[in-house]
């Protein structure tokens, strides 16, 4: 991973004392930039699904190489909320 970030706590949920952990699918670029991210945990609050998917999709990666050439990839990634 190149580039990081981290989710931000919905306000809502840590005033509300609400922890998850979601889990998503995101399609990650030749290029290694993440295209799109799907969250995949059944149930998840939309606040952290929001939050969620908003980090991933801001990552940046080496991009995958197959026989020498960049590919697109599907990477499940799971993001932790609790509180501290």
């Amino acid at each position: 991973k190149l580039k990081d970030a981290k989710p931000v706590y919905p306000s809502a949920m840590r005033e509300a004392g609400r922890e998850a952990r979601v889990t998503l699918d995101a399609v990650i670029g030749a290029d290694g930039r993440v295209m799109a991210a799907r969250v995949t945990s059944p149930e998840v609050h939309p606040d952290f699904a929001v939050a969620a998917v908003d980090a991933v999709r801001q990552w940046v990666f080496s991009p995958t190489l197959l026989n020498g050439a960049p590919i697109d990839i599907v990477m499940t990634v799971s993001i932790e909320f609790t509180l501290e």
